[in-house]
């Protein structure tokens, strides 16, 4: 039997939803943004308190992290511009065969802890796993909504 290939778009369509379904778990009305919908800057997932971009890659990321996070950063930008919004930046991407990973600012990183230490470097990069803990520590759900973090 041979293995179904995915075109890629609908990879990228697929990763986002599964992004808005585990960021439900915090933020129950998260879902993902539609430009030609919502606004044209407007970011991949909507409803949280985080200018979300999602990104599936197959095997490396297309240049630096650096550049990526900056490209991202002047959109949300521009989505203030148009909704008043303010969001720090979060890039959640997934390479195949490797763990979903988020990049974000350092001083988000230790807001979403409320660690007071220093961190360094501009961007932090994490796993899935480290984020859900951070996002649970930071919007404590009630014990009866708690479903178990996705690991991968």
């Amino acid at each position: 039997m041979t293995k179904k290939k995915i075109h890629s778009r609908n990879k990228g369509l697929a990763f986002e939803r599964d992004i808005a379904r585990r960021m439900r778990r915090w933020f129950p009305d998260a879902r993902r943004g539609l430009q030609f919908q919502d606004t044209e800057y407007c970011p991949d997932i909507i409803n949280t308190p985080f200018f979300i971009e999602c990104k599936r890659y197959a095997k490396k990321l297309p240049g630096s992290i650096d550049t990526l996070y900056e490209k991202y950063l002047k959109q949300s930008i521009e989505y203030e511009k148009e909704t008043g919004k303010d969001l720090p930046v979060v890039i959640i991407y997934k390479l195949d065969k490797q763990e979903v990973t988020a990049v974000m600012l350092s001083e988000t990183w230790r807001q979403l802890w409320g660690y007071v230490g220093e961190i360094e470097g501009r961007l932090t990069t994490i796993r899935w796993g480290w984020f859900a803990g951070a996002l649970d520590h930071a919007y404590p759900i009630k014990q009866a909504d708690k479903g178990e973090p996705d690991a991968s």
